[in-house]
């Protein structure tokens, strides 16, 4: 509800809708549901597999609250290219995220199985970005093969040597793909 009154409201377009992560799971339920607001849709390595939950949300829940520089710890020693710079700002939003919303995908259903059956209603050309499946992936190849193909206009992607923090481990890669992606 939220993002979608905040697009509603801007007077121009976004060239595309990106979401990671969890982000994802809220960028492909806004594509299905507002497909006017959104013209490209981008997932990066989206947490809709069952069988590759991970305990990363159950891990973070529990540091955010400890002393500054231990989850900035956990971040890093996840993914060793992370900046400094970039852990301390994961940080921080992690630590200011509402407990409520930690409690819910901690409770939820793994592989958001709701938010996947929305997929067959997103009209928007859609990116899939998968992490490397031996890495901490939160989609297997099989999961998002199948993921892809129930997106009427989707293409996946798996970017090699990428953790699920594709955006830390892989920028460029990730970045030249988004681009060709949004001038397509």
């Amino acid at each position: 509800g939220d993002i979608a009154a905040l697009l509603g409201h801007e007077p121009s377009r976004p060239l595309g809708v990106l979401g990671h992560s969890l982000g994802a799971v809220v960028a492909a339920q806004l594509a299905a549901e507002r497909p006017e607001l959104v013209p490209k849709l981008i997932l990066l390595d989206p947490p809709f597999d069952p069988e590759r939950r991970g305990d990363l949300i159950e891990t973070v829940d529990r540091m955010r609250h400890e002393p500054a520089g231990v989850l900035e710890y956990e971040l890093k020693r996840r993914e060793p290219r992370m900046s400094d710079t970039y852990a301390r700002a994961m940080a921080n939003l992690f630590r200011t995220a509402a407990d409520g919303a930690f409690a819910a995908v901690i409770r939820g259903e793994p592989g958001f199985p709701g938010i996947v059956a929305q997929l067959p209603n997103v009209q928007a050309p859609t990116l899939v970005v998968a992490a490397d499946p031996a890495l901490d992936a939160s989609i297997g190849p099989e999961v998002a093969e199948r993921v892809t193909a129930s997106l009427p206009n989707g293409r996946l992607l798996t970017i090699p040597g990428a953790a699920h923090a594709i955006h830390a481990s892989k920028p460029r890669e990730l970045a030249q793909a988004i681009v060709r992606f949004l001038r397509e």
